[in-house]
């Protein structure tokens, strides 16, 4: 084999072979600046199999696309001028450690030239992970090894020397490695000498990828509990209160399926020899951690190396991976337990239930972050629009995004309109203008600006923007022509006067829930009309029952909103002004439709509802005040409205009328300057725009 060696390297070594050289595993091993010393070597005496082709070694961590280190300007180390000043207090690495309680010596009873002759210290010592003095340094301690606390170390940007005994971690492997093939499980990974307990063994290593791209990859591999065996999540410091928006969640990953070094060949065991921590050198640099492997107990050499790849986890796996994942991970449940690995009766062919531990994590992180959204406003999805938790109406369905009830698009803004305008600038003005025609006696600005802000807020959120995909796809099939804006206009005026009738009757009826539950069923269904259907057919929408049950839903919306205080303004007090906003609502959506404002997603999964849903969320954030006054509705002096009149006359052509005055400015300088193209009579097809 030694000779086998010699010549593969001679011949590697020549110009003409530069490029076989950069897919050799051997040449790439031989690359690591520790090879001498320290080599890892490969041995196959079973078969044929060679380690796969796409992989490649690496000995540093390889940083993903989005993910970045912290700048040069953010790094920061200890100043300690001695080595062992690097286990107390002063020890900017240390910081985040608690003291050591009672301490004034190592657990061997080593006592260092930083305590005074009575044993009292100089300075308070940190709960530092690592012994110091005698045998044992180096060794992780006890108390490190039966815990789940992160290691801190100091590193290259530190004062203190490569020798610091704080820099464990930092200076690298120091047990030569070997990736052997094993009778019934693959390849795995032993020492060739001996291992003590809590001796560094080495890390594990990949290319660090955010989690929507883990997400990607877990979609494109054939298996994807077997793709997770090789993801780890950089959880350890993730906290949605977090001041560092990287530690907010959801974390970075690391997959070491074809970037990763020798550590990515160490089966599972349930009764592992090896653990995995948390390491932080910088402090800047915690959201790309370390995954630090030490040793938990003594291990013999030749002794095959394991981890827990769940650490221990016992919830119930069963309902997580049962299935494929029963044959997905290479169990020894008692090996561990014997120096002679080559004795293939102590390993057992049953895999832990849940292999997954990124997957584990990764759907506790989703949990965390749909329970944030719930409580910022977002409904729940066991919610129903007619109160009913029982109901199972689609119609009614609309917050629940699993199953049948998952829209079939998601509606999202483009960055420009046809005509080259911002389409954010579009929204805003929208909103300035509905408040300053609404609203006309308010007089500070700043209480125009936050008004017109919670308008924008409730017109832009995902229920509207579903309920108009909803009423757009509707008039498709039932081929209702709203080419001409005045067309679209007429049904509106033709439907308001039914629709602010029914906001009195919900009113009305508010501690009456089966009445409610009625009145809406009635309104969000195709109206029943015995009379003109025939038998066995189904009842079929009107134009003024499209538009009923667009503004029905988005009102319902609304109300849900207020009653959450959402936002405080999303008090709307009259029903004529609820019938006249969201019919404004409704008309502008039409309108920025047809000036290609929009996209329409193609929806895959619940996640894309998620993404969407936090966006709006992130964007208007929780009033403060509203939270103050909660339950507690306030009418200030200079926020009544001002009624005017869209029904009244039904002129359409003069600008009377919130539908009336903003539909104009609409059309006007505001972003339509240069073409005006919806003029009544316009044929285009069903009069709604083509994607």
């Amino acid at each position: 084999m030694e000779e086998v060696t010699k010549q593969h390297f001679f011949f590697h070594d020549k110009p003409e072979h530069a490029g076989e050289r950069e897919s050799c595993h051997f040449c790439q091993l031989r690359a690591f600046p520790t090879h001498k010393d320290i080599p890892v070597s490969i041995v196959n005496s079973l078969d044929g199999a060679v380690i796969p082709p796409n992989f490649r070694f690496i000995d540093r961590m390889v940083l993903g696309d989005g993910v970045e280190a912290a700048e040069d300007s953010f790094r920061s180390g200890c100043s300690c001028e001695r080595d062992g000043d690097c286990q107390f207090m002063g020890c900017h690495c240390l910081a985040d450690l608690e003291d050591m309680e009672n301490s004034s010596a190592d657990e061997d009873g080593y006592q260092d030239d930083n305590y005074g002759a009575n044993g009292h210290s100089k300075g308070k010592r940190k709960a530092y992970a690592y012994h110091s003095h005698g045998a044992k340094k180096g060794l992780l301690r006890s108390k490190m090894l039966n815990s789940k606390e992160p290691l801190y170390e100091c590193h290259a940007g530190c004062s203190c020397s490569k020798d610091c005994p704080n820099r464990v971690v930092e200076r690298g492997r120091t047990i030569p490695l070997q990736i052997f093939r094993t009778p019934d499980r693959g390849w795995g990974v032993h020492a060739q000498v001996a291992i003590k307990k809590g001796q560094f063994v080495d890390r594990y290593l990949g290319e660090i990828i955010t989690s929507a791209e883990a997400d990607r990859r877990r979609a494109a591999s054939a298996i994807s509990q077997r793709k997770d065996v090789y993801l780890f999540a950089l959880d350890k410091f993730t906290n949605p209160e977090s001041l560092d928006p990287r530690l907010k969640g959801p974390p970075l990953e690391v997959d070491g399926e074809f970037l990763s070094g020798p550590t990515r060949f160490i089966n599972h065991s349930c009764e592992p020899n090896l653990r995995i921590f948390a390491r932080v050198g910088d402090h800047a640099d915690k959201h790309i951690h370390d995954l630090a492997l030490f040793a938990i107990r003594e291990i013999a050499a030749g002794e095959e190396l394991t981890f827990d790849y769940v650490d221990g986890v016992t919830e119930d796996g069963a309902e997580m991976e049962r299935g494929n994942g029963a044959h997905m991970a290479k169990c020894l449940s008692s090996s561990t337990m014997d120096s002679s690995p080559q004795s293939s009766s102590h390993f057992s062919s049953s895999p832990p239930s849940p292999v997954a531990l990124t997957l584990r994590r990764h759907r506790r992180d989703e949990e965390r972050r749909l329970q944030e959204q719930f409580s910022l406003g977002r409904p729940l999805p066991s919610e129903r629009l007619c109160g009913n938790g029982d109901c199972s109406l689609r119609c009614c369905c609309i917050y629940k995004t699993s199953g049948i009830y998952l829209p079939l698009y998601i509606l999202d803004d483009r960055d420009e309109s046809e005509d080259g305008v911002l389409v954010k600038d579009i929204l805003t003005e929208f909103a300035y203008l509905v408040t300053t025609e609404v609203w006309p006696s308010i007089e500070k600005q700043s209480d125009v600006l936050l008004k017109a802000r919670s308008i924008e807020a409730f017109a832009t959120s995902p229920p509207v923007r579903t309920a108009y995909l909803s009423f757009r796809t509707a008039c498709q099939k039932n081929d209702f022509d709203f080419t001409a804006e005045s067309r679209l206009r007429e049904a509106l005026s033709s439907t308001l006067p039914r629709f602010r009738d029914l906001v009195t009757a919900l009113d009305a009826a508010e501690q009456d829930s089966q009445r409610t539950e009625m009145l809406i069923h009635r309104h969000l269904q195709p109206p029943q009309q015995p009379d003109q259907t025939p038998s066995g057919k189904r009842a079929q929408w009107t134009q003024e029952s499209c538009i009923m049950r667009f503004l029905l839903t988005i009102e319902l919306w609304r109300r849900h909103g207020e009653r959450r205080m959402r936002q405080r303004n999303w008090a709307w007090e009259e029903p004529w002004m609820v019938a006249e906003l969201l019919s404004a609502v409704l008309l502008h959506y039409w309108l920025m439709d047809r000036e290609k404002c929009f996209t329409r997603e193609p929806t895959r999964s619940s996640e894309q509802c998620d993404e969407a849903w936090q966006d709006w969320l992130d964007k208007y954030p929780l009033l403060e005040d509203s939270r103050r006054d909660e339950r507690r509705r306030v009418k200030s002096p200079d926020l009544v409205p001002k009624p005017l009149g869209i029904i009244k006359g039904l002129d359409l052509d003069k600008d009377i009328g919130y539908v009336g005055g903003v539909g104009t400015a609409a059309r006007g300088p505001l972003w339509r300057d240069s073409r005006q193209r919806h003029y009544d009579g316009e044929d285009d097809g069903d009069g709604l725009p083509q994607h």
